[in-house]
């Protein structure tokens, strides 16, 4: 089946019109909020994309040592100008396929609860198109400043490598300089992520919102443009992806029950990775994973 033949075949919601009429007017209030939100999405997404664009390099630098990760501890170590870098084996934080997240259900007793549930998490998908925001030239402006600024981190970077290869050397400088930047655009990259959570979490409480009251009294656009960004009710019929899904649901769950699930579930899915072994590479600067922001204390494990 095509592409273009599996879209057509995708089945549709259909949704029956409440009769309300929706208008902007009388919603100063709800524009305002939204605007100024993505006036952040603007101020923040070069952060943002810097982070992605780090990210990227940092899978990259992980494979080199990826046949070494067999047991948890420092691989390499090396003194630059910015800190010690530690390249670090580590135990997964959460067993991440399929089975071992039901597993880890199971163990917590909510696997029959989740599934009898799962099709209450198939639902319209909200759409946040912010294609105009990359392509808007300050963006890409302050982008390019702040790669001119990592470019400038990677010329002055000096270690102690006399026993690393040639390669070893150029991949630890450029890990090194990606973290020194990491430690002063990550707080950015939060308030970009938390806009965009803000937006989302906005627009759908006054269009789409599960509460009656809220939803009777809204009566703002269920499609809403500014400065090129567009958020909009996408009438496919749309999966959270299995991790999302579980995690929705236990957060649900924990909030309606006042119970502790989430952590329990968490707690299971370390215990499950820890009995696979499933080790990964991380890169610490002076004990600290800038990329995600977590503290290691001689603790690997």
């Amino acid at each position: 089946m095509s592409r273009y033949e599996a879209l057509l075949a995708c089945p549709v919601r259909t949704m029956k019109h409440s009769g309300k009429v929706r208008t902007l007017e009388g919603n100063e209030e709800h524009i305002e909020k939204i605007n100024s939100l993505i006036d952040e999405m603007y101020e923040y997404m070069p952060a943002q994309q810097c982070v992605s664009q780090i990210r990227q390099h940092y899978i990259k630098a992980k494979k080199y040592f990826v046949d070494e990760a067999t047991y948890p501890g420092i691989i390499r170590s090396v003194e630059t100008n910015y800190g010690k870098i530690t390249a670090v084996s580590t135990i997964k934080g959460f067993a991440t396929n399929k089975a071992s997240m039901n597993e880890a259900l199971q163990e917590i007793g909510m696997y029959d609860n989740f599934e009898e549930n799962l099709e209450d998490y198939v639902k319209n998908f909200l759409r946040v198109e912010t294609t105009a925001i990359k392509l808007d030239a300050g963006v890409i402006a302050n982008l390019k400043k702040l790669n001119e600024v990592l470019d400038f981190n990677i010329e002055r970077c000096t270690m102690n490598c006399d026993d690393l290869t040639d390669y070893e050397q150029i991949l630890f400088k450029l890990v090194a300089s990606r973290a020194n930047i990491l430690k002063d655009i990550n707080r950015d990259r939060k308030k970009y992520m938390r806009a965009v959570g803000k937006l989302r979490e906005t627009f759908t409480e006054i269009t789409n919102s599960k509460d009656p009251v809220q939803f009777k009294l809204s009566n703002f656009p269920t499609t809403y443009f500014y400065r090129g960004v567009g958020l909009m009710w996408d009438s496919m019929i749309y999966k959270l992806p299995y991790p999302a899904t579980i995690n929705l649901f236990l957060t649900e769950y924990d909030y309606k029950h006042s119970t502790t699930f989430l952590d329990k579930y968490k707690n299971a899915q370390h215990e499950i990775a820890k009995r696979q072994k499933k080790y990964f590479i991380i890169f610490l600067l002076d004990n600290i994973d800038y990329l995600d922001e977590r503290e290691y204390k001689n603790e690997y494990c």
